[in-house]
């Protein structure tokens, strides 16, 4: 759950945490109501709260190892391009780039 800048960059921006533990099929907990939270549920990633100082003890305790086996099963099955820009991806970059420069 990002804090980091809560009430600006927090709630509208994908950390990095997202794109690195995505890739190697980390469940993510993120708060519901930011757009980390609205782009796992677009994906059906992670496990989302509201009040997580109410929430997390409850969901922790309740965490079985089929329920995590569960989540990393989805995570999984996430597209890697979801994490990870490729060739493609690169040079769409750079062309962009350049074009914005000229």
């Amino acid at each position: 759950i990002d804090y980091f800048e809560q009430g600006a960059n927090s709630d509208w921006l994908l950390p990095n945490r997202i794109y690195e533990g995505g890739r190697q099929a980390s469940p993510a907990i993120a708060l519901a109501h930011v757009e980390t939270g609205r782009w796992l549920k677009s994906r059906g990633l992670g496990v989302l709260m509201d009040d997580p100082a109410v929430e997390l003890e409850a969901f922790l305790e309740a965490l079985t190892l089929d329920r995590y086996h569960e989540l990393k099963r989805a995570s999984l099955s996430a597209p890697q391009d979801s994490f990870v820009a490729g060739k493609a991806d690169c040079e769409r970059l750079v062309r962009s780039l350049a074009g914005a420069a000229t």
